[in-house]
């Protein structure tokens, strides 16, 4: 599965309709004009939020993660930046 998690437009998965968990494997960054870095940012209730990876423009635009999810709650991605992410 790949979304694109756009900035200020938060992605939720929610643990109710999913089985077993949830594994991202890598992080790519979107089509788009800035040179900012963008971050990928990950959210469970009551729990600090995770950046598991900063994307650069033509230095660094996709990250191999190894993130496993098995939470009773729900998972919130989003960016902090200019530019979409698809985590994958």
């Amino acid at each position: 599965m790949c979304v694109e998690v756009k900035p200020g437009k938060p992605i939720t998965h929610y643990c109710e309709n999913a089985r077993g968990r949830l594994r991202i494997s890598k992080a790519t960054l979107g089509i788009g004009e800035s040179t900012s870095k963008t971050i990928v940012q990950c959210n469970v209730v009551k729990r600090s939020p995770i950046l598991p990876c900063a994307l650069l423009p033509n230095k660094t635009e996709s990250c191999h993660l190894d993130l496993e999810f098995e939470e009773p709650d729900d998972v919130v991605f989003s960016v902090i930046g200019p530019r979409i992410i698809l985590p994958h």
